[in-house]
């Protein structure tokens, strides 16, 4: 069976081996040793990768509208944080409708629930 880095550095780790990406990184990156830098996949940033690159876009926890090119609705300020990200990434614009969920009681389960009602 082949183990993935993350799980190696997790034994290595516990068995007294620094990384020298800090123990934090292994959660949402990957460590490069070399350069002593986590590596955060798309959607993830901070210098553990941490925080949510598009934290407007969490529905729930776990749960998040996509940042793709898909045309499916989202709350503006998603739309806004998916651009920034897009664009810092690969110079992509995320061109999916936004409809402004400020109004909705629900918040942005309203893009899920009753998209047809919120303007855009």
């Amino acid at each position: 069976a082949t183990q993935s880095s993350n799980s190696i550095l997790k034994s290595l780790t516990s068995q007294g081996f620094e990384s020298a990406c800090g123990v934090e990184c292994q959660k949402y990156g990957t460590c490069n040793e070399e350069e002593g830098e986590c590596s955060c996949p798309l959607g993830r940033t901070g210098k553990s990768c941490e925080q949510l690159a598009a934290p407007a876009c969490e529905i729930a926890p776990g749960y998040m509208f996509p940042c793709s090119k898909v045309e499916m609705p989202t709350p503006c300020e998603c739309k806004h944080q998916c651009q920034l990200v897009a664009w810092t990434t690969s110079g992509a614009y995320f061109n999916a409708p936004c409809l402004d969920v400020s109004g909705a009681p629900e918040g942005k389960m309203a893009v899920l629930t009753r998209p047809q009602d919120l303007p855009q």
